[in-house]
């Protein structure tokens, strides 16, 4: 999943604004850790794969966890 999220970001990021617009909802993991580097005076993560896909990878393991939690409530 993780590799899938960061293909699509590869390809989100080369289509026009007008496109990108409503997927980049998606992509809100990768916006809020760059927002956070970009207040912390850290470089960004946009144009750096391993860290995208770093941060999908994440992101898709903290979905799982929090639907197996809800999924196994009794």
């Amino acid at each position: 999943m993780g590799t899938a999220l960061t293909g699509f970001y590869v390809i989100h990021e080369s289509l026009p604004r007008i496109l990108r617009a409503p997927s980049s909802l998606i992509l809100a993991p990768i916006a809020i850790v760059d927002g956070c580097c970009h207040a912390a005076g850290l470089p960004g993560i946009y144009d750096k794969p391993v860290a995208v896909f770093l941060v999908n990878c994440l992101f898709v393991a903290a979905l799982c966890k929090i639907v197996l939690l809800f999924r196994n409530r009794p």
